[in-house]
């Protein structure tokens, strides 16, 4: 199984992937900046008292990864496995000597695994980037000043 799934990812380029995944960990830690400033832009607002929270802000970066990193996903899947089952790609994939049901979970975990680590890494580099630019006074009133003088204009 884990020969057929590093078959799959020579056979397939993830440079495609790679490059959204880039993307979406700058959009994620972009996210998550603006989460935590939300409070610091009107302190008398009652809504604003449910951002000053981590749990909420992890939560809620959470809901929102897992939704765009579901979304690469289906798109992993639809490129690795429906392409492959359609046309005449279909005819030699049928052709090889190996079961059919383990090139669909080769393909399945491939996709799979690829989501996950890409997921985890993504969030584990964004929290811990703000874990610690967070404890730095100087960066916070960096960023105050920054996301005041813009939303000032």
């Amino acid at each position: 199984m884990n020969k057929l799934a590093r078959l799959e990812l020579k056979r397939n380029s993830l440079k495609p992937y790679h490059i959204a995944v880039s993307i979406i960990s700058v959009v994620i830690f972009s996210f998550l900046y603006l989460l935590a400033v939300i409070p610091r832009m009107d302190a008398a607002d009652a809504d604003a008292e449910m951002f000053m929270s981590y749990d909420f802000i992890v939560g809620l970066d959470n809901i929102v990864s897992m939704a765009i990193f579901s979304i690469m996903s289906a798109a992993m899947a639809s490129k690795f496995i429906v392409d492959e089952y359609a046309g005449k790609k279909a005819i030699m994939l049928f052709s090889y000597p190996v079961d059919r049901k383990k090139i669909l979970d080769a393909k399945i975990i491939t996709v799979f695994s690829y989501t996950v680590i890409s997921m985890l890494l993504c969030n584990g580099i964004a929290f811990t980037i703000l874990g610690v630019t967070e404890s730095l006074p100087l960066f916070q009133r960096a960023l105050s000043c920054l996301f005041y003088v813009r939303l000032s204009l």
